[in-house]
């Protein structure tokens, strides 16, 4: 909005206080970002204001809404700096970018952590540097690695043990790197990250030994119970031989109930000696299961019978 009459420009509010200061002009412009307005330059003057003035305070408005809109650009990308910065300290990984032409290493302040090595002025080592840190049984495997990812432009993820400069410690690097191509189409740069996963590698190590240390104890449990059942199965068929003889025999009335009892309970043990086979056939994985008919009354009445002396003594104590 523009004008060379403020004291009878119907636009602007205020008219008294107009004429009072002696204002003559008006110009307002609106400061754009996006086709958003984020705010107005406005002047007044006690002088008519010339097309050419009015012409060079538009150009001014364009000047501060591109000066607004970069600024804005800025804070966002600071912003964004700042938690991709926050997210890359927080998973402790190592960037590194490697320039296949000048055959230096651009490392960030985790690499040169994760190394041992002390940080360099301009933030470069020479490739040389992160060679002789590679442990020597690793190194050529690790080489080749990288010279395929260079020659097929691609991408590759690769483990590798490093001598850490700062205190000897051996310690076990995951890298994973892309190429980065120049104009022409060329491999310029691999850029890629770092992390170290010694502890990783040692709590896997860990876990899997206690797995092996557990699947042994199943094992050694599994064969002491089927030895155990099988070395008192054999007198516990003796037993039960004799007793069946003793009944075949010429018995009163109560000597056979309890011979009858006597032989029923060792069935009973024996049953007890086979689930124990079953629970290592379970544990093995061949565990067969069978329907079998069997009389309800008759199970509870055995039962009764074979608590029956042990529960009139009891009664009796």
């Amino acid at each position: 909005m523009t004008t060379n009459s403020v004291a009878t420009d119907d636009r602007l509010p205020n008219k008294q206080w107009l004429t009072d200061n002696g204002l003559q002009a008006f110009a307002g412009y609106p400061l754009t970002v996006d086709s958003r307005v984020v705010g107005v330059m406005a002047l007044f003057s006690r002088h008519l204001l010339s097309a050419t003035t009015l012409k060079t305070l538009e150009r001014i408005a364009q000047v501060l809404s591109l000066g607004i809109e970069r600024k804005q650009t800025e804070e966002a990308l600071r912003d964004k700096d700042q938690r991709i910065s926050l997210a890359i300290a927080a998973t402790k990984v190592g960037i590194w970018g490697w320039n296949t032409k000048t055959n230096r290493i651009r490392w960030d302040a985790r690499m040169f952590y994760l190394y041992g090595i002390p940080p360099t002025d301009d933030g470069f080592v020479d490739y040389a540097d992160w060679r002789g840190e590679v442990g020597p049984e690793d190194l050529p495997e690790q080489e080749a690695l990288l010279q395929s990812t260079v020659r097929r432009q691609g991408y590759s993820s690769r483990e590798f043990r490093i001598r850490r400069r700062s205190d000897g410690a051996l310690r076990i690097m995951q890298a994973m790197e892309a190429v980065k191509i120049d104009a022409e189409g060329a491999t310029e740069w691999v850029v890629g990250t770092n992390r170290d996963i010694t502890e990783q590698k040692q709590t896997e190590e860990e876990l899997r030994k206690a797995k092996e240390a557990a699947e042994a104890a199943t094992v050694a449990k599994s064969e002491f119970l089927a030895n155990m059942s099988h070395e008192i199965r054999t007198p516990m068929n003796g037993v039960l031989g004799m007793t069946e003889l003793l009944l075949a025999t010429d018995l009163s009335k109560q000597q056979h109930h309890l011979a009858e009892t006597a032989h029923r309970t060792g069935t009973t043990l024996l049953n007890v000696l086979n689930d124990i086979l079953d629970f290592s056939k379970i544990e093995a994985g061949k565990l067969e299961l069978e329907t079998v008919a069997f009389s309800l009354r008759q199970i509870v009445e055995e039962v009764g019978e074979l608590f029956a002396n042990a529960a009139q003594r009891k009664k009796s104590n």
